[in-house]
């Protein structure tokens, strides 16, 4: 991707997401998930809830967050 010369975040076509941009999309989709992991936390040191299941979540988050940046790169990149 290159950038204009006045402003290095600005993509130089309007079609394409800057790395910056596409990083905090892929963050804030895991929050809503993300806001459960202390709960199950709590349910697992309760014994109500096997250790697992927050490693899992966990897990699960960081994959989706990863594929969601990979879809944003993808899109931009074809638009291009």
């Amino acid at each position: 991707m290159t950038s204009t010369p006045d402003h290095p975040d600005t993509p130089a076509s309007p079609h394409t997401t800057p790395r910056r941009t596409r990083t905090r999309i892929a963050a804030l989709s895991t929050l809503p998930t993300l806001l459960t992991v202390p709960l199950c936390a709590l349910l697992a040191t309760a014994g109500t809830l096997p250790w697992s299941v927050p490693l899992s979540v966990l897990l699960a988050l960081c994959v989706q967050a990863l594929i969601t940046y990979t879809r944003l790169s993808r899109k931009a990149n074809a638009t291009t």
